[in-house]
């Protein structure tokens, strides 16, 4: 019997990322077609300023994003290479 291939942690990330839409030259992500994880975790951090609606074959399609906005706030959710360490805070004493 065979192992099944075990993913990366930057695999399993990049299946994450989905590809966009284009409707009239705008690439966008529609939050609904995100996981659900990723949903929740979505508008809780996401600017709600920044959501944009489309109009595509008269159905008004009101969770979309902006390709580079999405990307944008993907890269913003990767933790960074330091987030294991603890950060220290350093206080200075004036004598």
């Amino acid at each position: 019997m065979r192992e099944a291939p075990h993913k990366s942690k930057q695999s399993v990330d990049n299946d994450m990322k989905l590809q966009p839409e284009v409707y009239k030259g705008i690439e966008f992500v529609r939050v609904s077609s995100l996981a659900k994880s990723e949903q929740e975790l979505f508008w809780k951090t996401f600017e709600r300023e920044k959501i944009i609606r489309i109009l595509q074959d008269n159905e008004l399609l009101n969770d979309c994003v902006q390709f580079k906005d999405y990307q944008d706030w993907r890269t913003q959710q990767q933790p960074t290479a330091n987030a294991s360490e603890p950060v220290r805070q350093w206080k200075w004493h004036m004598q």
